[in-house]
C-alpha cells in the first residue's frame, strides 16, 4: 500500500468509509463540519447537513449496498487524499466496481470540504 498516513488516520478513514458504506447518513454527518461542503465531481456544491442528508439519502435510494476499499492514502496540511475502488450493488443485483478518489480538508478534527471524483455511469447503465 502506497501511503504517508499514521494508523489512527487510516483507522479514521476507514471509519469514515464504514458509515458511508452502512449508507449511514448521521455516521457520514458524524465526521463532517456543520457548515461543511461536499462535492461530487463537476456538481455544485452541497453545503451544510441539510443538503448533505437529503443528497446522500437519495443516492443511497437509488442503489442496494456499496463497499468502498482504500487503495492509497496521501496527507498533508490537513488535506487527506484517498484513492479508493468503489462496489455499487446495484437494484438488479448486480456488482459494479469503479475508481474513485476523495479529496478531505479538515478543520478542527472536522471535515470542511469533502470531494468525490468518481464515474458512477458504469452503476446506472443498462
Amino acid at each position: 500500500m502506497n501511503d504517508n498516513v499514521t494508523h489512527e488516520r487510516r483507522q479514521s478513514m476507514q471509519s469514515l468509509f464504514a458509515a458511508v458504506d452502512a449508507m449511514n447518513v448521521d455516521g457520514l454527518l458524524s465526521f463532517l463540519a456543520p457548515d461543511g461542503t461536499q462535492t461530487f465531481g463537476n456538481m455544485e456544491p452541497l453545503r451544510g447537513h441539510e443538503q448533505i442528508r437529503e443528497a446522500n439519502e437519495a443516492f443511497f435510494g437509488t442503489i442496494d449496498s456499496m463497499a468502498h476499499e482504500i487503495v492509497s492514502l496521501w496527507e498533508w496540511d490537513g488535506t487527506i487524499v484517498a484513492q479508493l475502488k468503489a462496489t455499487y450493488v446495484r437494484k438488479d443485483g448486480r456488482a459494479v466496481t469503479v475508481p474513485a478518489v476523495t479529496i478531505l480538508k479538515e478543520s478542527d478534527g472536522k471535515i470542511v470540504d469533502y470531494q468525490v471524483y468518481v464515474d458512477q455511469s458504469p452503476v446506472f447503465a443498462p
